[in-house]
């Protein structure tokens, strides 16, 4: 996986009662098994479209469209 270390998004959310903090980060996945840490219940491979349609963290959605592109580079892109 490469992961670019600078967070696309970050800000609190509630999971059910519990306050949590939600980081977006852009990645690659390039080889190897999927694996996710123990604070996550689940996942699943979506397109951009079905993720909006089907999660309540409104926020976390609109992260997605900047997310799925390449980082952008200030040395290149200036």
């Amino acid at each position: 996986m490469e992961i670019d270390p600078r967070p696309v998004d970050a800000y609190a959310a509630m999971r059910g009662r519990a306050l949590m903090v939600v980081i977006v980060y852009w990645a690659r996945y390039r080889v190897g098994e999927v694996r996710r840490s123990d604070e996550h219940d689940a996942h699943r491979g979506l397109s951009p479209a079905d993720f909006q349609a089907c999660t309540t963290l409104v926020r976390l959605a609109d992260a997605v469209d900047p997310a799925v592109g390449p980082p952008v580079n200030p040395a290149v892109s200036g």
